[in-house]
């Protein structure tokens, strides 16, 4: 129930009023206290989440600067805006300064030098002979606590003036600087970071930037602005990742929202479900419901339906293939706890672990006639019967999805290798991480025998590799998804 307005009105004055007398009483009782351990007996009985005032922060500081100083840190303003008008705390920063209290004196410093201060001060810094490591850390200990609109270009001056020295400092401090709402040199930042070639701080910065993102949201949309906003992003993602500047799962889940294709082109779908790909394999939070939503868009663009069923219209999937992915893989993208529940509370298959034991054995070298005739004949009757146990429902753990996608990768038709690629994506999604050799080869083979070249180096003809396609992709990837760097091929790393 709603407080009276009077109410409310007389419990904010009492709080007012309450942390307007606060400094006063702590400061009284701290100097009437004998020693240090009853002065710090007060504080910690004292404590609020109000703040000091300068003279009280002095008063406590003059009498036992061990003991305050600490105390004065965790009650101090938040941080000076560009149009506040009290007086910098500079009587305080002064004396903490003087006793070698380097803590107390830069917390001071980053909540309370003036924007004149920090301007001249960091522009001495980058002007000077420091180390970059150095100088990194002697920015970041002065770095404004609250945002100004003149951070930013003031970060750009710096980074014109020191170049790539200061970059493990702008990347620290990009999403604090630069965000949706605070936009001052953001596009200027943007640019030197690619025209330098700043990678790190160019991906930090598009993942913080939302121009998709707000974009799309905009009512009614835009749609020729939209694919424009992409199609200038694109170059540059493909770039960054053939530079193999990506390192993060956040990285590569914020390229694969970028890379999104509205208009359905198969090129730049493919890449959208491989960076998806590299964020799930390296445990980041959404991967999993993005990599099913690219799957789904990357057999739209090879002209098949939705296999998962991420697209919808008026909360129903469209455009669904004729033979969507299992009930239980889908389960796996659309509810991933209940998935993981039933997956964990079942015994792995019998009879699934059995054929794929028998479909490995079968391809132990060396391959004479009478491995490949018998291949020739077990093959399909494995496949067949691990379709029959699939349309059953009967896989229930990660190890039984593995094992029908080990049958299933060994099929002739692009369907068996579709899913094959499910099977091990989920089956890696609920523990069973040794099917990431399978992720890629079911996908290169499939890309194969579509007629496209394959992606992650898995596909031999003797120790020849077969046609490859490069674009947007580098090694980091490759390996990261369980296939082969080129790296190591051309060393002589073959089947």
């Amino acid at each position: 129930m709603a407080l009276p307005p009077a109410r409310r009105h007389r419990d904010r004055r009492h709080l007012e009023e309450e942390a307007a007398q606060w400094p006063g009483k702590v400061v009284a009782r701290y100097v009437a206290a004998a020693n240090a351990d009853e002065r710090m007996h007060v504080l910690v009985e004292m404590d609020r989440p109000l703040l000091l005032d300068e003279d009280a922060a002095l008063a406590l500081y003059r009498v036992e600067p061990l003991v305050s100083s600490g105390f004065i840190e965790r009650h101090l303003p938040p941080g000076r805006r560009s149009e506040d008008q009290d007086a910098p705390w500079h009587r305080l920063m002064e004396l903490a300064s003087a006793r070698g209290d380097q803590a107390l004196y830069f917390a001071l410093y980053r909540r309370q030098a003036s924007s004149e201060q920090w301007l001249r001060d960091t522009a001495q810094l980058a002007r000077g002979d420091i180390s970059a490591g150095a100088l990194c850390a002697e920015l970041t200990r002065r770095h404004p606590q609250r945002w100004r609109p003149d951070i930013g270009p003031h970060l750009i001056e710096l980074a014109r003036t020191r170049g790539e020295d200061i970059l493990p400092y702008l990347v620290q401090q990009v999403e604090q600087v630069w965000s949706r709402q605070r936009r001052g040199g953001f596009d200027d930042v943007l640019a030197l970071a690619r025209s330098k070639g700043w990678w790190e701080l160019w991906a930090a910065l598009v993942r913080i930037s939302a121009r998709v993102d707000s974009i799309s949201k905009r009512q009614p949309l835009n749609f020729a602005a939209y694919v424009a906003t992409i199609d200038s992003l694109r170059p540059i993602l493909l770039e960054l990742i053939e530079r193999d500047s990506l390192r993060t799962g956040g990285d590569f889940l914020s390229a694969s929202s970028l890379l999104f294709d509205p208009t359905g082109f198969f090129e730049n779908r493919r890449v959208e479900h491989e960076m998806a790909l590299a964020a799930l394999m390296l445990g980041e939070p959404g991967a999993l419901s993005r990599v099913g939503f690219t799957w789904d868009g990357l057999n739209l663009s090879m002209g098949f339906g939705q296999r998962i069923g991420s697209y919808m219209k008026d909360g129903v999937p469209t455009d669904m293939d004729p033979e969507p992915a299992p009930g239980f893989v889908r389960a796996v993208f659309k509810d991933f706890d209940a998935a993981r529940r039933r997956a964990v509370a079942a015994t792995n298959n019998a009879e699934l672990q059995s054929m794929r034991d028998a479909d490995q054995a079968d391809r132990e070298p060396p391959l004479d006639e009478a491995k490949m005739q018998r291949l020739a004949r077990d093959d399909p009757k494995r496949r067949t019967r691990v379709l029959e146990l699939i349309s059953a429902g009967v896989p229930a753990t990660g190890r039984d999805l593995q094992n029908a996608a080990t049958v299933l990768q060994h099929g002739g038709r692009p369907n068996d290798f579709r899913l094959g690629h499910e099977l091990s994506v989920a089956a890696f999604a609920l523990g069973d991480t040794s099917a990431k050799w399978l992720i890629s080869r079911s996908y290169d083979r499939m890309l194969l025998h579509l007629g496209h070249r394959q992606r992650l180096a898995t596909q031999f003809r003797g120790i020849k590799l077969l046609p490859i396609d490069t674009v947007g992709m580098n090694d980091r990837v490759r390996a990261l998804l369980g296939g082969r760097r080129l790296a190591d091929v051309r060393a002589g790393d073959h089947p």
